[in-house]
């Protein structure tokens, strides 16, 4: 604090609060990184906690940015502000690559640490800067930095940070409340009424008080009926800034209006005397109402004229910006420059940004046809930005002003598509058949697109059977030549529904097509659907065919936010090859792109993706950390089909961990999910196989044979090499008599003509170890060698580990005779007498011999008995430290 600072006010009654952020400030310094995000209304006294946070951040590099509501269209505005005292102009970044700016700058913060980032009105922040903070949240640990950010709450919803602790600043208690409007010289009669009359808001409670006069604050004279809060709390400051001179209430507009800190620093003392401002490297309003209430207070007139001062002393494109907020009226010229700059925002990756500066252009434009137009356009990129809020709200306003009928349904279309991101697929898919019903006589071929929207918006959602059909009438609307979209997703439902003949023969009517599509045009979306399609049908090479050229080409334009999907698609075709790596890496660009600004379905179906390969890897927490950040953005959406292959990589994660238990509920809220979508193709998600092996080693048969049986029908029905393999896998373990040598060859078979590598371990795990309890020990450790060799090659760690503990079974030799006159022990008392001296739990146990825990009780107490033991330590010594022959087995 300069000497020219006036003394801050200490906070009142925020002690748990500023214990919680010290624990931040004591793990930075040890560290450890972390991040917290502070909720709370206008002037409950955030910004002071912020404030005395920076006070006790001694010996850390503190950053510090400020959201300004009307610098929010201004690309990475804050992320300049934050970075400049580094050194670092955001600017010199490249902002075309949304993905390596996040991480360049991840890098820069890193190499700085121990650094405290504090952002005040994180709501306020342009959407580039925004972005950036939750990025260095959410990865605030691994970066070893602090961050702690607020967010006003002014009827806008936070976005999403998983991972980082948000807590809500509350009210100030009664008597913190009355001891701080007693603070500013009230006697404690008024400060009680304050009290009643604002509640325990901080700001109210410091400013109201000096919207009184003397006689009211020494409780002499009647207070103000109502007392000044909000709207009125903004003329309260208007009294304040009456009291200023002329040329400060000017320089204190100009601050307001965005302008640059050296234009108004040295005209801003006097209203630093007054406590609204604070000065140093820059202005620091003390707190966002002031601002809100500087500006207010000003006449549209006045509030003009400090944009365009502004503007003579800004560059591009700021000077545009600011001319834009000065205009009286319309202008097709500077409607016309915005257009250009909205352009430029786009190009350069921030299609939040060029929707905003071209909704100010349509605002602008003397011609309604071009301000239609650029209205149109803003709720395009807005909803490209994941701002579907918004987008229907430019489209709402818009839709009574278009008479054309055509014009009017494409209006409905976007409509629809912002419903749909906006977590209401349902409505928007009565929208759109509606409107459809509606063009139809006029423009068939409208009515087909609003009918193939209506499809791809509940794509996740289903149910599948009624696509179809919306897709088979869009097919059949469509005119000559311009079927190709329809029956693409004709097809892809299809492949859903089972049907995959069919969906085979619509394939091959629209890959000609699709395959000499520009993949950097728009309708590359349905490149993306066909591979798909045909990656569930187990044709990878034709999927990657389709998906790699596409991702090659927009990666070379840089186009980022098209790669997304593709990428996601392709994570899940080299997981179905066994190659975990590459999966991985691609899972996570599609999932840091979706990040980056695209929310919604994509996001879902990238979290879900990367939440299965680390399953199948074994990676814990990162799987674990995908997965809720699928379920929880994929929930409101409404979002089925993605958010059951988050559960079922749960699922997945706890069966490769041998916790059976654990694995069930998961898949069972999978296999759920998957039922209410409607498919009925099991090579979809595979969800099946693995809840009935989940239950099977808990020693249960019954619903394992309704699953067996509900895929020996998929199998039938779809003829896929992968459904025939499984259900030959699960009946060698379900059916007692069953010619296992027949089952195994039958899979291997299946699985050659569809090769899956992780799939094809499984298999030889799942019969080895059938051989192995079978005696067939020779035969056992062919199948589980080769499943030990493909889990390792693979990277699957906790399948290997399982592999080579089954394959340790079938050479292992027992040294423990019988206590004296007991009986021979069973097979099955002695495979249940090695886990359990290996360490094994009673349910680890059960699952590894599909049996029940309780099941496994009753074993080792035989065993103990025949054995001549008391304990489970007494056993496991015994079987470690005598090697001399076998057991008889009875």
């Amino acid at each position: 604090m300069s000497a020219g600072d006036p003394p801050r006010r200490a906070l009142v009654g925020r002690g748990a609060e500023l214990r919680r952020l010290r624990a931040l400030l004591g793990g930075l310094r040890e560290g450890r990184g972390g991040a917290q995000r502070v909720l709370g209304a206008p002037g409950v006294g955030k910004t002071a906690l912020l404030d005395a946070l920076a006070t006790e951040a001694t010996g850390l590099t503190v950053l510090r940015a400020t959201g300004v509501e009307h610098e929010a269209e201004l690309p990475h505005a804050a992320l300049d502000e934050l970075l400049h005292p580094l050194g670092t102009d955001a600017a010199a970044l490249d902002a075309s690559d949304p993905v390596a700016l996040l991480r360049v700058l991840g890098t820069t913060l890193a190499a700085a640490a121990p650094v405290l980032v504090l952002v005040d009105d994180l709501q306020w922040l342009d959407d580039g800067s925004r972005l950036a903070v939750g990025y260095l949240a959410r990865r605030a640990p691994r970066l070893g930095i602090g961050v702690v950010a607020v967010w006003s709450q002014r009827g806008e919803e936070p976005d999403p940070w998983p991972g980082v602790a948000d807590w809500e600043l509350a009210e100030l208690a009664r008597r913190d409340a009355v001891g701080l409007a007693r603070a500013g010289g009230v006697v404690p009669l008024v400060a009680e009424a304050l009290v009643d009359a604002l509640g325990g808001n901080p700001l109210a409670l410091v400013e109201a008080p000096a919207s009184l006069t003397a006689a009211q604050r020494a409780g002499r004279a009647l207070l103000p009926e109502p007392l000044p809060v909000g709207e009125r709390l903004r003329r309260a400051y208007g009294a304040r800034l009456a009291q200023l001179a002329p040329a400060t209430r000017d320089a204190l507009l100009r601050a307001a209006c965005g302008a640059a800190a050296g234009e108004t620093a040295p005209a801003l003392e006097e209203a630093q005397d007054a406590g609204l401002v604070r000065l140093g490297d820059g202005v620091a309003f003390s707190h966002p109402f002031v601002r809100s209430a500087v500006y207010h207070a000003a006449t549209p007139a006045q509030r003009r004229a400090a944009h365009r001062a502004i503007a003579d002393h800004v560059p591009e494109p700021e000077r545009s910006w600011q001319l834009a907020l000065a205009a009286p009226g319309p202008d097709e010229v500077l409607a016309g420059q915005l257009e250009r700059l909205a352009g430029q925002a786009l190009a350069g990756g921030a299609p939040g940004s060029a929707g905003r500066i071209l909704e100010r252009a349509a605002r602008l434009s003397p011609a309604p046809a071009d301000g239609e137009r650029r209205l149109l356009g803003a709720a395009v990129h807005l909803t490209v930005a994941g701002r579907p809020a918004r987008a229907r709200a430019l489209l709402e306003e818009l839709l009574p002003r278009v008479r054309d009928p055509r014009a009017r349904a494409d209006v409905q279309l976007l409509r629809g598509v912002a419903m749909a991101q906006a977590g209401a697929p349902r409505e928007a898919l009565t929208l759109m058949e509606a409107e459809a019903a509606r063009i139809e006589p006029e423009d068939p071929a409208r009515a087909s697109a609003l009918l193939v929207q209506a499809c791809v918006a509940l794509l996740d959602q289903g149910p599948v059977d009624r696509l179809g059909a919306l897709a088979e009438r869009a097919r059949d609307l469509a005119p000559a030549g311009a079927a190709v979209i329809p029956t693409a997703v004709l097809a892809e439902m299809q492949v859903v529904l089972g049907r995959t003949d069919e969906a085979r023969r619509l394939l091959a009517l629209v890959e000609p097509a699709v395959r000499d599509w520009d993949p950097t045009l728009p309708g590359h979306e349905i490149v993306t659907l066909v591979g798909l399609a045909r990656l569930w049908l187990g044709d990878h090479d034709d999927a990657e065919a389709l998906l790699v050229p596409l991702v090659d080409a927009n990666r070379a334009i840089g186009a980022v936010s098209t790669l997304a999907l593709p990428l996601t698609i392709l994570a899940s075709l080299h997981i179905r090859r066994g190659a975990f790596a590459a999966a991985a890496a691609t899972a996570e660009e599609a999932l840091d792109i979706a990040e980056a600004g695209l929310g919604g379905f994509t996001l879902v179906l990238a979290a879900a993706a990367v939440a299965m390969v680390a399953a199948h890897r074994g990676d814990e927490a990162t799987c674990r950390a995908a997965a809720a950040r699928a379920i929880e953005v994929g929930g409101p959406l409404d979002s089925v089909s993605a958010v059951a292959c988050a559960w079922q990589a749960l699922g997945m994660l706890e069966l490769s961990r041998g916790d059976v238990v654990a694995a069930e509920p998961a898949l069972r809220r999978a296999l759920a999910l998957s039922r209410a979508h409607g498919g009925r193709n099991p090579a979809l998600l595979f969800t099946q196989p693995d809840l009935l092996e989940a239950l099977l080693r808990q020693g249960r048969t019954v619903e394992p044979a309704e699953l067996l049986a509900e895929l020996a029908e998929g199998a039938e029905r779809t003829g896929g090499p992968w459904a025939r393999a499984v259900t030959a896998r699960y009946r060698a373990l379900l059916e007692p008599d069953a010619d296992v040598d027949a089952l195994l060859a039958g899979a291997l078979a299946a699985h050659a003509a569809q090769p899956m590598p992780f799939e094809e371990a499984r298999t030889r795990l799942v019969v080895g170890e059938r051989l192995r309890r079978e005696r067939r020990r020779v035969d056992a450790r062919e199948q589980l060698e080769a499943a030990r060799a493909a889990f390792e090659a693979m990277g699957c760690a906790l399948w290997e580990r399982r592999a080579a503990t089954e394959l340790a079974a079938t050479t292992a030799t027992t040294a423990i005779e019988p206590g004296d006159g007991a009986e021979p022990m069973t097979a099955r008392e002695r495979d249940v007498c090695a886990l359990v001296a290996a360490g094994r739990t009673n349910r680890e146990v059960a699952a590894e011999l599909f049996l029940s825990p309780r099941t496994v009780e009753h074993h080792l107490r035989l065993a103990y008995r025949k054995l001549g033991v008391r304990s489970r330590t007494e056993l496991a010594l015994r079987w470690s430290d005598e090697r001399s022959g076998e057991l008889p087995v009875g």
